[in-house]
């Protein structure tokens, strides 16, 4: 018998659960560091609807909440002040320490963005300002592709 394959983004926020003999699907959401989670026990008309029941919930839960956004997220090691801009010290090959500003945001297709400026070539301040206006066009860029489709 050949397995169906379920596309991953169909089950996104839906799990199966199985423990001492309670089976039930699960959907599960969090925006804003808040947790939404609900439980649909396999009854009587079974494990498709329990899973249909959980699909619907979890569809109706996207369209109440905001958008998921990873950009937003806080970071109690930032010490910039700007989420997706930090400072590195680098140790170079030949072994002189290099300070340089890092800006970082998802790009348009998922894969991960970056600029760097050095302070030797622009000086502190000067690095991280234009680390965190290279961040900000980052993010303007992704909103707009967004936009778009």
């Amino acid at each position: 018998m050949k397995r169906s394959v379920v596309p991953r983004h169909a089950m996104r926020n839906i799990r199966r659960y199985e423990h001492n003999g309670a089976t039930s699907w699960v959907g599960c959401l969090k925006r804003a560091g808040k947790k939404y989670e609900e439980y649909f026990a396999d009854g009587d008309d079974g494990r498709e609807a329990s899973l249909q029941r959980a699909k619907t919930w979890r569809n109706t839960m996207e369209k109440k909440l905001e958008p998921w956004n990873k950009l937003h997220r806080r970071s109690s090691v930032n010490t910039s002040g700007t989420i997706g801009v930090s400072v590195l010290d680098d140790l170079t090959r030949s072994g002189t320490l290099v300070r340089r500003w890092v800006a970082n945001w998802p790009g348009p297709d998922g894969r991960k963005r970056k600029r760097s400026f050095s302070v030797p070539a622009y000086g502190e301040e000067g690095a991280r300002k234009r680390a965190i206006v290279a961040r900000q066009a980052g993010v303007a860029e992704l909103f707009a592709s967004r936009a778009i489709r």
